[in-house]
């Protein structure tokens, strides 16, 4: 059964920084050396003491003293700063290696994250898509073949410092393949991560891999010493983001490490109590327990905001078992094996997810929102128009044209 929507040849979308993107997409620095300037002059003591550790790996690298390739965690809980010093760091080690690469345009430190969001927030790539790793992560280890490892040691024949945010929900799996990857690009034997230098960024206590082994396991049987004995600890603890807020910032800080058996205090109960706000506007974000209160409380939403709305039915195809040709159905399934529905009720002014990667770079990620402009009709056959538009209006996004992008009501 495939089952498909909405596939239109281009979209517009509109962006308020074009030139963040634009930079993003060159392979050039994000933000200006002023800019970067005072990102530097922010840090805090905790944030200086590993930024100029590192910082002087760099400088020790280009003076020819090869110096021994380091492997850190720097964790901390929300709020102290570890996006702040990720740029920091990007910025000045990019600075230093690359002025003495053969080609200054080499990767010289790679920006990842598991998830195309989290590597959008940093302006960076998917460990996936960096290291071409296959969805499954099967074992043993599968090598690359020669035509596909030869661009990638092409691509990163200069790379020295691999950056990976929001390493709780990497998995052990993840993590070894990573090693594994870089050992065959950089043809280094039996060296970890290739001698690359790793900076692991996250916090614990934040969302775990999907079906994989937690790298933090301590429990024996599960032990994993490519991460347990080979990651020096920096931890921040200093919060930035809340600092004119002290009292509220140590209750999120009390919150992120109590226990399930522990009992929240009064005085943290009384303070939490006082930021209810019980007027609560409509196009504020709900959670639900079941996919059916969510088509329920999205189609509520969008009649009231909609003055047209359209229905749009899914196409499914039953593909024959013996010629393989696809069928389209008169009547969509009702459900699927993927969770999308048979119908989307859609309009001007109702809010979109986008629920595929499409584009890391500009922020075409899953999970990106935004809203519906206009919608075009489809052509008399019922098809949708090959070079028909679907405006959306969204906050992060340039105004880029892409390809068959599947949407979900948010």
């Amino acid at each position: 059964m495939k089952k498909t929507y909405l596939k239109y040849q281009n979209w517009i979308l509109q962006h308020e920084k074009v030139t963040k993107v634009r930079l993003l997409k060159s392979g050039k620095p994000l933000f200006l050396a002023s800019q970067m300037q005072t990102f530097m002059q922010q840090l805090n003591k905790e944030q200086k003491d590993v930024f100029y550790r590192i910082r002087q790996w760099c400088i020790d690298k280009v003076n020819g003293k090869n110096p021994e390739p380091f492997r850190v965690f720097i964790n901390g809980g929300a709020g102290t700063g570890k996006s702040h010093l990720i740029k920091c760091l990007h910025y000045e080690i990019t600075k230093i290696l690359s002025t003495h690469s053969t080609n200054p345009d080499d990767i010289v430190v790679l920006l990842t994250a598991p998830t195309a969001t989290a590597a959008f927030n940093i302006g960076g790539t998917t460990l996936h898509q960096a290291f071409s790793l296959p969805p499954s992560l099967p074992l043993p280890y599968i090598y690359l073949r020669d035509d596909t490892i030869n661009k990638l040691r092409s691509k990163l024949q200069n790379l020295s410092i691999l950056i990976i945010d929001e390493i709780s929900m990497v998995g052990q799996r993840s993590l070894l393949y990573v090693s594994e990857r870089l050992r065959q690009i950089k043809q280094s034997g039996n060296a970890l991560f290739g001698n690359i230098c790793v900076i692991a960024v996250g916090d614990f206590y934040q969302l775990p891999p999907v079906k994989q082994k937690c790298l933090y396991d301590l429990r024996p049987e599960n032990s994993f010493p490519l991460w347990s004995s080979n990651f020096s600890l920096v931890e921040l603890k200093q919060i930035m983001r809340q600092k004119d807020d002290s009292v509220f910032a140590h209750l999120l800080n009390r919150l992120r490490v109590k226990r399930k058996d522990q009992h929240i205090s009064l005085r943290d109960e009384a303070l939490l109590k006082s930021c209810e706000n019980h007027t609560i506007p409509p196009e504020t974000l709900h959670i639900f327990g079941t996919n059916k209160e969510v088509e329920s409380h999205n189609n509520q939403i969008i009649e009231s905001v909609c003055k047209i709305t359209q229905t749009i039915s899914a196409q499914d195809y039953d593909k024959h078992p013996q010629t393989g040709r696809l069928t389209l159905k008169e009547q969509p399934y009702d459900t699927s094996h993927d969770y999308l529905p048979a119908h989307l009720i859609l309009g001007p002014k109702a809010r979109v997810m986008l629920i595929r990667n499409v584009d890391v770079a500009c922020g075409l990620v899953n999970g990106a929102m935004g809203t519906i402009t206009e919608v075009l009709p489809p052509k008399r056959d019922g098809l949708c128009p090959k070079e028909s538009w679907y405006y959306l209006t969204m906050r992060e996004f340039a105004k880029i044209k892409h390809q068959d992008l599947n949407i979900s009501l948010s």
